[in-house]
């Protein structure tokens, strides 16, 4: 509501000091764009730390069972025999 309050104000005032409503109404598209961009590039950044984010757990994962089979192996040859 306050949104749609400010924008009315603004589009009155902008019509006062000659700004017209086909400049205006370019205006507003511009600022939806620009919003709908930022919005994508979010979206997109978000999917990139996700898979991140997964790839770090799988070589943590590989990582952990790596360091299992080394201790098993390092127990394997101090066995005496």
């Amino acid at each position: 509501m306050f949104t749609r309050l400010h924008t009315n104000v603004a589009y009155y005032r902008d019509l006062q000091q000659g700004i017209s409503s086909e400049d205006l109404q370019r205006m507003m598209i511009a600022y939806q764009v620009q919003k709908r961009r930022i919005a994508d590039y979010h979206r997109k950044m978000i999917h990139a730390v996700k898979k991140h984010s997964e790839i770090v757990y799988k070589l943590n994962s590989d990582m952990r069972k790596a360091m299992m089979n080394l201790t098993q192996a390092q127990w394997y040859l101090n066995q005496p025999g």
